[in-house]
């Protein structure tokens, strides 16, 4: 009798702890460049003994799996083999991107540290830090880092570049593709440019700058965004400037949303006050200035395609000297 029962209670444990696997796993193996499906892929499971090829859609389905974490070795002609962790949680479908140009013969290449828009060894770039630095600035008093760039001042917070001692309408500036043509009305009108809403700010000089215009004489001012990458993120920055020549600051924030399917919507908004400027010994009455600044984009980037709306508004108010009128 205690034989019989013994069995009884390990038919019994064996009817409670046993795993009902009928799960269904079906994954495609895509090309990474276009999304071309990839036949003739070999799917492995590690460890489970069970493989499989995908088809002329690259289709591929796996049945009879239990439910939790499981290892695919995925092998194909022409690229390189990848280990993929999935999670079985009842039927299952996961998409596979393979790297299918091995077979191409890798060219050498001269890389730098930074991306330049041209080839030419006379564009020079402002970096991030410099850039941060120069966040309470207008763009002149930025680009006076560079070799080359000197500013004219025309009032206390009038500042125009001038690139090889040439400025005003001989002096290109493209503000995210945009041609920005206020700094060619006279002399006491500077770029209507807000430094914080572009990272990425180069001057290109000589001959390279006849790709963006004829009348660039002296060169090119470019200012572009920093490219969003494809990932699922969420960052941004705050950043705050007080000056004691004025007593007042600037105030700049950003905040950037990005997708791993490429979407994209990036927000930025700046505001500056200043009043009067102050020298040693009266103040510069009519000196202040105020600034707002905002900009919204939102784009989708593929691999080799891809779309963006950019929104732009600058306000600037600016004070001329009273003591320079004469009438």
């Amino acid at each position: 009798m205690k034989y019989y029962l013994y069995v009884f209670a390990i038919l019994c444990s064996t009817i409670i702890y046993a795993q009902d696997c009928n799960s269904i796993l079906l994954g495609e193996i895509v090309d990474f460049h276009d999304n071309s499906p990839l036949s003739g892929a070999t799917i492995n499971i590690t460890g489970k003994g069970f493989s499989t090829v995908s088809q002329q859609n690259g289709k591929f389905s796996f049945k009879e799996l239990c439910d939790g974490v499981i290892e695919l070795e995925i092998s194909h002609p022409e690229c390189t083999t990848k280990f993929v962790t999935l999670t079985i949680n009842g039927d299952t479908y996961s998409e596979i991107r393979l790297e299918h140009h091995l077979e191409e013969l890798k060219e050498v290449k001269v890389v730098g540290d930074v991306p330049k828009n041209t080839n030419s060894a006379q564009e020079n770039i402002l970096s991030v830090k410099d850039i941060e630095r120069s966040s309470g600035n207008s763009l002149g008093d930025a680009l006076k880092k560079i070799a080359g760039v000197s500013t004219l001042n025309t009032g206390g917070n009038i500042v125009k570049p001038v690139i090889q001692g040439l400025n005003g309408s001989r002096i290109l500036i493209l503000n995210n593709n945009v041609r920005m043509q206020d700094m060619e009305w006279g002399e006491e009108h500077a770029p209507n440019v807000d430094v914080n809403a572009n990272q990425n700010i180069s001057v290109i000089k000589g001959a390279a700058a006849i790709e963006y215009g004829g009348d660039a004489i002296a060169g090119v001012i470019v200012l572009e965004p920093l490219p969003i990458i494809r990932t699922d993120s969420l960052f941004g920055k705050t950043q705050l400037n007080l000056a004691s020549n004025g007593r007042g600051g600037n105030i700049t924030s950003s905040l950037t949303k990005s997708y791993k399917s490429g979407l994209y919507i990036k927000g930025q908004g700046s505001f500056k006050r200043l009043g009067d400027l102050e020298a040693p010994d009266y103040i510069l009455s009519n000196t202040g200035i105020k600034e707002s600044g905002v900009s919204l984009s939102i784009g989708k980037r593929d691999f080799i395609q891809g779309w963006e709306g950019y929104y732009s508004y600058f306000n600037s108010e600016i004070g001329i000297l009273r003591a320079s009128h004469i009438g």
